[in-house]
């Protein structure tokens, strides 16, 4: 399972926002990013990984809860399943706490799993750097 817990100093509903409109996804997370979020809507992210091999991931919106949950089925091409990507936003003091979580590894071999949790929680720790940084920025 990869977990990433972050404390943003901007509002939760900003936040939410920033997480799930398209505009602000684009700027955080990367201009070929195509999500719109949508319960049942689909999404593209076409990526490169750390030895130069282009990837395109895919993922389905499954529940929406408006300035607090946003999960997704994720999965990428040749994968035997989707994973499981959540969002839960929740009010902290003056601002938000985020916490995100992709778990459902459990269909891959050992060593498979081994390797791709270690290469996505690279990937999840530089995402969520750069929304903090972008919530911090945009607010």
């Amino acid at each position: 399972m990869i977990e990433y817990d972050i404390f943003i100093a901007a509002p939760r509903q900003a936040v939410w926002e920033f997480l799930t409109r398209h505009d602000h996804i684009q700027q955080w997370w990367g201009k070929g990013v195509n999500l719109h979020v949508q319960e049942s809507d689909e999404t593209l992210q076409p990526w490169t990984d750390h030895n130069g091999i282009e990837h395109t991931t895919r993922g389905t919106v499954t529940a929406i809860e408006a300035n607090t949950r946003l999960q997704l089925n994720w999965t990428d091409d040749g994968w035997p399943g989707p994973t499981r990507v959540e969002f839960l936003l929740s009010s902290y003091n003056d601002g938000t706490n985020l916490y995100m979580c992709q778990s459902g590894w459990d269909i891959f071999s050992d060593q498979q799993r081994a390797e791709l949790v270690e290469q996505y929680r690279s990937l999840w720790r530089q995402l969520m750097d750069n929304f903090k940084a972008y919530c911090l920025k945009t607010r």
